[in-house]
Formats: C-alpha cells, sequence, structure tokens
C-alpha cells in the first residue's frame, strides 16, 4: 500500500526555487525542554522550510553546527505559518503563537488567522489550535502581537 501526503505549503510568487536560504533563515526564540532545543524561525523572507524546529541534544552533541529538525516533523510543520517565540510548561506543553502572517517584505501575506497552539511534548502531537477572533487582537496593526 502506498500512502500519499500532499504538503500544504505557502507558496509565494517569487519563492518558487528557493526552498530553503541559508541567509533567511533567522532564529528569533529559543526554549530547552529535556535534551530538544526548539528553535523558531519566523518567515520574515523566502526560503524558510520551517517556522517551528528543534535540535536534538543528545543526538547532536557532538555536530558544532547540528541542523535545525522541523517540529513536529516536516509534513506537519507546514502548519504553522510564522512562530516568534516559544514556552513549555511543567505539564509537558509546548505553547506557542503562530502569527499567521508571511511578513516578505514588500508582499506581506495573512494567509491565516494568529492562534495559540499547544503541542504535548510527550506524544508531539498538536492538542489545541485556538484562532483568534477579531476581539481577541486590540488593533489591525497588531496581528504578531
Amino acid at each position: 500500500m502506498v500512502m500519499k501526503f500532499s504538503l500544504h505549503i505557502f507558496m509565494i510568487p517569487d519563492e518558487e526555487g528557493r526552498f530553503f536560504v541559508q541567509y533567511n533563515n533567522v532564529p528569533m526564540g529559543v526554549e530547552r525542554v529535556g535534551d530538544r532545543l526548539f528553535v523558531t524561525v519566523p518567515r520574515r523572507r523566502y526560503g524558510i522550510p520551517s517556522t517551528l524546529n528543534y535540535i536534538d541534544l543528545t543526538k547532536d552533541s557532538k555536530t558544532r553546527s547540528p541542523a535545525l529538525r522541523p517540529y513536529p516533523n516536516i509534513r506537519r510543520s507546514r502548519d504553522l505559518t510564522s512562530v516568534y517565540r516559544t514556552r513549555a510548561d511543567e505539564c509537558g506543553r509546548l505553547w506557542l503563537v503562530d502569527t499567521g502572517l508571511l511578513e516578505i517584505p514588500g508582499s506581506p501575506q495573512q494567509v491565516q488567522q494568529p492562534a495559540i497552539v499547544i503541542y504535548d511534548l510527550r506524544t508531539d502531537q498538536q492538542i489545541l489550535r485556538y484562532p483568534f477572533k477579531s476581539s481577541d487582537i486590540p488593533a489591525a496593526n497588531t496581528p504578531t502581537g
């Protein structure tokens, strides 16, 4: 049996052929939870394949500059648009705000509603996505706030 998956990829007309641009991948936040270091890379330029990533500190401890691994995996990581920072709680959950905004200079696109997203770190499954209502956001010019 062959399983086919379709990736939900946020395509921008000028992004074709630029799936990964090293220079544009600028980490904005980190959160260590056990043996994982979560690293956020907001989509503020072309060529950022995953906005929420991690480094396995056990497997990658000997590597000087380890590669970022999409969290929770490459397929599910495409559900997130642009994440700046994360916070883990004592119950083993990872909390984040997904702005839903591709912040490409000159061509910003709100591709989905800003939302609070929570993952269970024991199972790496999303347990909640709460899209903000317009009344949750104080002003139209603060979708990332």
